[in-house]
């Protein structure tokens, strides 16, 4: 099942179950449009371009809510899934809050930005991550 956007029953469930305010991480597992697709207009552009456009834009946003990329990464070969390979990049991104999370997805420069987003991607999964492990 290919997905770009979580459903409003999802947000939901994520509101509801992640705890308020603590930090957490979110995995972003991306595979790439070959040429990025935009709703509104025509360009000569590659998914992983839109996708670079998107992360720039994106950076002052996430500053903004206290939050940042931490780990960035080409997706190789999997051990334990699906033998082909299917994800391209493998994102790592600290949010200080499900709140500051939220209040930066629903920031009106952020959602233009988030247009790139979609017309890089053919798919993606985002998993948000509490840590359970800390440093001995």
């Amino acid at each position: 099942m290919e997905t770009l956007h979580p459903t409003e029953e999802q947000m939901k469930t994520f509101i509801k179950e992640m705890p308020a305010k603590t930090p957490f991480v979110m995995l972003n597992m991306l595979k790439f449009r070959d040429k990025a697709r935009y709703a509104d207009e025509e360009k000569n552009i590659t998914g992983v371009q839109a996708y670079e456009q998107y992360a720039k834009e994106t950076f002052f946003h996430l500053q903004k809510v206290g939050g940042k990329a931490i780990w960035m990464g080409d997706a190789q070969i999997p051990v334990i899934a699906p033998t082909e390979k299917y994800w391209d990049k493998v994102l790592l991104v600290q949010y200080p809050s499900v709140d500051k999370f939220m209040e930066m997805t629903q920031d009106p420069e952020y959602i233009k930005s988030a247009l790139h987003r979609t017309a890089a991607l053919e798919d993606s999964r985002l998993i948000p991550m509490l840590e359970t492990m800390s440093e001995r």
